[in-house]
């Protein structure tokens, strides 16, 4: 999906849904939710009378604009933030992905959000809006390519975040660009980790691992079954001779202009554990 920032009103940017907030237990909305709710003439706030719009952790309520108002906003879905003295990171991410996917179900090609949580709620405007953007991606990430296609699967295809400030709109720009690396990075590992054992196997890693490095110009090293006898390494060799695939050790190096210190980051890359299997009760293996 692609994330964009646009500078401007909330109420004048078009777009087939606007998604703004509500805290638990507020009955008159400020800020974007208050003038989203003026210029849909009172709306939300007669839906939060009626009991419809409640501002619950966890909760999105989609409200058709007629048309005939200020709002040039097809839809706008209010998603609840929570109680506010219990208002944390976590509530932003709910409510966004909850958007995120509200749209998706709706079959929308794009829509549009305010950042979460940078008002009242209080988070840094860093946070609120890495939050919102990274939960918005992330949540509408799917795995399927082994599933047989029987429909096309409905995918948006761009979210704009809205902020009318000239100044926090041009660090959400640059706040868009580091939940894009994020989200990209975070979706490969997603797809490795859930990708099934018989596919992703050590050497099928190795691969993705030098694409990765070649794409942004990394430095790797892959070692094979001779090396890691040569090293030593007779742990991950003991571990494989329950497998017919040959290991892999891989790393990545990068050196940051300036570094002054060095962080190892490491993982076990295990791309099938079968120990498990054979040593736990079948009718404790749920998955």
């Amino acid at each position: 999906m692609e994330l964009r920032v646009q500078q401007g009103s909330v109420t004048e940017l078009e777009t087939p849904m606007l998604v703004v907030n509500l805290f638990e237990g507020v009955s008159e909305p400020g800020g974007a939710t208050g003038a989203v709710d003026a210029a849909l003439g009172g709306q939300i706030r007669r839906l939060i009378a009626d009991g419809e719009i409640t501002g619950e952790a966890a909760s999105v309520s989609v409200i058709h604009n007629p048309g005939n108002n200020g709002l040039k906003a097809r839809r706008v879905a209010v998603v609840g933030l929570g109680k506010q003295a219990e208002f944390e990171p976590e509530n932003v991410r709910v409510a966004a992905a909850l958007a995120a996917r509200k749209a998706r179900d709706l079959n929308l090609d794009s829509f549009a959000t305010i950042v979460h949580g940078a008002g009242t709620g209080g988070l840094d405007l860093d946070t609120a809006a890495r939050c919102t953007m990274e939960a918005s991606i992330l949540a509408l990430y799917r795995y399927d390519q082994f599933k047989e296609a029987t429909k096309p699967k409905h995918q948006v295809g761009s979210m704009i975040v809205v902020e009318q400030d000239a100044g926090r709109a041009s660090r959400l720009q640059e706040l868009a660009d580091l939940a894009r690396i994020t989200c990209d990075a975070v979706m490969k590992v997603r797809d490795l980790s859930v990708g099934p054992g018989n596919y992703v196997t050590p050497t099928y890693l190795a691969e993705q691992a030098r694409a990765v490095a070649q794409q942004y110009g990394l430095d790797i090293t892959v070692w094979g079954k001779d090396e890691l006898r040569e090293h030593g390494m007779n742990a991950i060799l003991a571990v494989n001779q329950g497998s017919i695939q040959p290991p892999a050790f891989v790393a990545i190096k990068y050196t940051a202009p300036g570094a002054r210190k060095t962080l190892a980051v490491v993982g076990k890359g295990i791309t099938f554990d079968s120990g498990g299997i054979s040593i736990k009760p079948a009718e404790r293996m749920e998955f």
